[in-house]
């Protein structure tokens, strides 16, 4: 549910500060967390398309797409998931179509050299 939408924008990021309340809250869920939100239209052939098994859309960067593959931290270990997802959005988004579930620790700008099986510490 929104909460507050920021009566200024952010003209240089193109950015709206909303804040918003989490009907029913997991125990991912942290204070002070932030998102990147993205708007969809109504449409359910859509929607149906870019849901996980849960029933919500996973949308992560494009840049921790790497060969089809995504790393995440298990145990503080990467490990490499395999992903299928869709097109890219214009801010370079994309749709997670199968292969992650939400709620995992997603290595977005991985250092050169990082590979699967390398211990990361989670920040």
């Amino acid at each position: 549910m929104v909460d507050l939408i920021s009566p200024e924008a952010n003209r240089q990021k193109a950015t709206v500060a909303v804040r918003v309340k989490v009907l029913k809250p997991d125990d991912l869920l942290k204070p002070e967390m932030n998102a990147t939100v993205s708007f969809m239209s109504g449409s359910s052939t859509t929607q149906s398309a870019t849901t996980s098994s849960a029933g919500r859309l996973i949308r992560i960067s494009g840049d921790a797409v790497k060969d089809g593959q995504v790393l995440v931290i298990e145990n503080g270990v990467a490990v490499a998931r395999k992903v299928e997802t869709g097109p890219a959005s214009a801010t370079g988004e994309v749709d997670v179509l199968s292969g992650l579930i939400g709620g995992e620790d997603l290595i977005v700008n991985a250092p050169a050299g990082l590979k699967a099986g390398d211990k990361v510490i989670a920040k």
